[in-house]
C-alpha cells in the first residue's frame, strides 16, 4: 500500500466515510501530492541534488498515480524545488482523493458511495470495509514512532505526520515526544552524512528529498495555521 494510501485511509471516519475532522488536512491535494513524491523517494526513483529534484529511475511504476508524478517531474526539466514539485503534482492530477480511495475500493477496503444533496448526487464518501486494514496502516505509524520499524516507508509516514502536526492526534503523547525526539536525531544525523559525503548514493538523495518534502510541508501547515 502506498504512503498516501496508508494515511488516507488512518483519516477516515470508518461509518461515514469522509475524513475526520481533526484529521482533514491529510485528504488535502497538496498534502497527498506531497505524499505521492515521497513514495518515489522512498523507491529511490526521485532525489534531490541541492535544491532541485532529479529523476533516478525514470521506468514506469506498477501503480498509475506514481508513473503520472514521475512523469510531472521529469517535463519539469530539473527545474523543480520540493515545494515547487508538490504544487504542480497537485495541479496537473486533479481529484487525488477520490483516486487513491476508489483503488482502494477496488481492493474491498472501502465501500465507495455519494452523499446527496437535495436528491442530487454529492460528495464521494468511503465508509471503511476493511477495520482490519485500517488498523494495520495506524499500527504501522505507531511501530515507526517507536523504532519497532525502521524501514523508509514507516519513516516517511512518521515525518509527514509530524510535520504537519499529525503525530499528536494519531500517537499517544508518550509516542509524538518520542517520535519528535527520532526524528530529530536522524535529520542531524542525515545533515551531517550529507555534509561529508561527497559521492553520494542514489539512496542519499532520496533521503535528501524526503527532507525537503518534510520541510516543504511544515512550511505548508505553518501557513494554513
Amino acid at each position: 500500500m502506498l504512503i498516501a494510501e496508508h494515511l488516507a485511509l488512518v483519516a477516515l471516519e470508518p461509518t461515514i466515510g469522509l475524513a475526520r475532522r481533526s484529521l482533514r488536512q491529510v485528504h488535502d491535494q497538496g498534502f497527498l501530492a506531497a505524499c505521492l513524491l515521497m513514495e518515489l523517494a522512498v523507491q529511490t526513483r526521485l532525489g534531490a541534488r541541492g535544491e532541485v529534484l532529479v529523476v533516478l529511475d525514470s521506468l514506469p511504476s506498477r501503480h498509475p498515480l506514481l508513473t503520472r508524478t514521475l512523469k510531472v517531474v521529469r517535463e519539469s526539466s530539473g527545474l523543480l524545488e520540493a515545494e515547487q514539485a508538490i504544487k504542480l503534482v497537485a495541479a496537473r492530477i486533479p481529484h487525488l482523493r477520490n483516486e487513491l480511495l476508489e483503488a482502494l475500493g477496488r481492493r474491498d477496503l472501502l465501500h465507495p458511495s455519494r452523499r446527496r444533496y437535495f436528491g442530487l448526487f454529492g460528495e464521494r464518501m468511503f465508509p471503511v470495509r476493511s477495520m482490519q486494514a485500517q488498523n494495520e496502516a495506524l499500527d504501522r505509524l505507531h511501530r515507526a514512532a517507536v523504532g519497532a520499524q525502521n524501514d523508509l516507508h514507516g519513516l516517511a509516514m512518521l515525518f509527514l505526520c509530524h510535520v504537519s502536526g499529525l503525530n499528536h492526534r494519531l500517537l499517544t503523547a508518550e509516542e509524538a515526544e518520542e517520535a519528535r525526539a527520532r526524528i530529530e536525531l536522524m535529520r542531524a544525523e542525515i545533515a551531517l552524512e550529507l555534509q561529508h559525503n561527497a559521492e553520494l548514493l542514489d539512496e542519499q538523495y532520496s533521503i535528501q528529498l524526503m527532507v525537503k518534502l518534510s520541510d516543504a510541508i511544515e512550511r505548508r501547515a505553518k501557513a494554513r495555521s
